[in-house]
């Protein structure tokens, strides 16, 4: 697999573990509610319909903006520092590599695990329609990125590296998609969705090995400049 490729794949997986991490996943059938308008138990009957599935499809857009700009501006920095590429690519690289060895839970970083977000009221429902679940989207990724900082972050010091308006914005797309296609799948399949999200809480800790093992493998590509950029 070419290093670009091991990159996207870990975006991809990145999204998947911020999906099913103890701050997001548990709050995922509020945040439905809040962008469709319908309790958990309408959610289960009409989880198939066109408007609901529209609904949390805005909502991703919301969030997979705010995510996309975050990489277009991590690589437009990098832009700005390629005079010091090689030792950019060095720092971040072990960044990269601690962030992927603390998602793994190979190593502990307590200020990591102290989270601040900002939360909408559970029965909160925008006036604004389709708009308002835009904006929905939007405030979930300004207000959760303290809480899927360590996973965000490596992605973002990956997309930094690159210097590249380009692969920041796909890196980040690949991550908005891996967290984004679970919100989808839940809105459709809603009561199925609630037993895959109890077994992701069962399994949570394979979850973050991989992811974390995935990128500490970008952290190390980029340590060695074999990163593919």
């Amino acid at each position: 697999m070419a290093a670009e490729e091991v990159g996207l794949l870990a975006s991809l997986v990145a999204g998947i573990v911020s999906f099913v991490s103890p701050c997001v996943l548990p709050l995922v059938p509020a945040y439905l509610s809040m962008v469709t308008g319908l309790t958990s138990q309408e959610l289960s009957e009409k989880g198939g319909q066109g408007k609901t599935l529209l609904e949390c499809g805005l909502f991703v857009l919301g969030f997979s903006i705010v995510f996309v700009l975050m990489g277009a501006t991590a690589s437009t920095l990098g832009q700005l520092l390629v005079r010091h590429r090689r030792l950019l690519n060095i720092m971040l690289g072990i960044a990269v590599v601690v962030m992927g060895l603390f998602i793994a839970g190979v190593v502990r970083i307590p200020v990591l695990n102290r989270v601040g977000r900002v939360t909408l009221p559970r029965r909160f429902v925008s006036p604004l329609g389709p708009l308002g679940a835009v904006a929905i989207g939007a405030a979930f990724a300004l207000g959760w990125t303290p809480c899927v900082g360590p996973v965000l972050s490596s992605i973002l010091a990956y997309a930094a590296a690159s210097g590249s308006l380009s692969k920041g914005i796909l890196l980040l797309s690949a991550y908005s998609l891996g967290l984004g296609i679970p919100f989808l799948l839940t809105g459709l399949l809603y009561g199925r969705a609630l037993g895959a999200m109890d077994w992701f809480r069962k399994n949570q800790r394979e979850a973050n090995a991989a992811a974390g093992v995935l990128l500490a493998v970008m952290g190390i590509l980029l340590i060695f400049d074999a990163a593919g950029f």
